[in-house]
């Protein structure tokens, strides 16, 4: 069985659409999905996000929160290479002995790079020592 690589596509504006207008007809959320050839767990999860209880399922509503939500700004990373927090625990690990022997690991290619300055790296960004290799 060949492993497919799954692509995380939002839903958009005539989606949407469709889902208001089929779920008025009372159109199921397997019917739903088939017509949009989408997973009827995604139809079921905007329905849950975006239904509201005294107007039902809006389109529009829906794309405004989604693109409100997608603007929103991410939290910020806590462990920035020359961020003070960095530097108190880059001195603990080098007062307890273990900074020369910290690996990097990155998950995306399973490469263990043995330096320390990339071992800290690895707490700011996840692929950092992959990028610094090649």
């Amino acid at each position: 069985m060949e492993k497919t690589e799954k692509q995380y596509k939002q839903l958009n504006v005539e989606e949407r659409a469709v889902i208001m207008l089929m779920g008025e007809e009372g159109n199921g959320l397997g019917k739903i999905g088939r017509f949009l050839k989408r997973s009827p767990s995604t139809i079921s999860r905007e329905l849950a996000r975006n239904l509201d209880t005294e107007c039902g399922y809006i389109a529009s509503r829906a794309g405004a929160r989604a693109n409100r939500l997608r603007l929103k700004p991410r939290k910020k990373l806590k462990l920035v290479m020359g961020n003070e927090l960095f530097e108190i625990v880059k001195g603990y690990l080098k007062r307890i002995g273990h900074l020369n022997k910290l690996q990097a690991h990155c998950s995306a290619c399973t490469r263990t790079i043995q330096s320390t300055e990339s071992a800290m790296r690895r707490f700011t960004t996840r692929c950092m020592p992959c990028r610094e290799v090649s």
